[in-house]
């Protein structure tokens, strides 16, 4: 079996990363077709990653925050079992609730790493988000690796 393997990266400035974050799927596919990507969906890097996994055959978990009836609240996590298909497989897990995105995001940063094997992280410039999964991994002992584009 492959790993899991988490795809973290930039939504900003990233201008070419997308064909980047396609490269490294499409060579992780080449040698470990049955790993797991594991993102949270957002515009950028993980929307690329995802996708071209998917495209390949390959499995996706994607965590993602979900809105309250109640405005300005947050809670539930969808983690979406997404294989190529009309009919992906959505559970929603019994999490707290946050009163704002941004403590909703770093928690669904503590979810994609944990669940992973390893970190993967794209970005062309600062990311507070990517700086979070990559410290919260760092202090979990899992190896983190930088895909850098200056």
């Amino acid at each position: 079996m492959g790993e899991t393997i988490a795809v973290v990266g930039s939504r900003k400035g990233v201008e070419g990363m997308p064909y980047v974050v396609e490269q490294f799927c499409f060579d992780l596919y080449a040698t470990q077709p049955d790993s797991v990507v594991v993102s949270g969906g957002a515009d950028g890097v993980d929307a690329a990653a995802e996708n071209t996994w998917l495209k390949l055959g390959g499995t996706v978990v994607s965590f993602r925050p979900r809105a309250m009836h109640k405005p300005g609240q947050y809670e539930s996590w969808a983690i979406t079992q997404l294989t190529m298909g009309p009919n992906p497989s959505v559970v929603v897990l019994s999490v707290p609730t946050f009163a704002d995105i941004t403590s909703a995001l770093m928690y669904r940063n503590m979810l994609i790493v944990d669940l992973a094997d390893r970190v993967v992280a794209f970005h062309a410039n600062y990311s507070p988000g990517t700086a979070h999964a990559k410290s919260y991994a760092n202090d979990r002992g899992k190896p983190v690796y930088d895909m850098v584009r200056s």
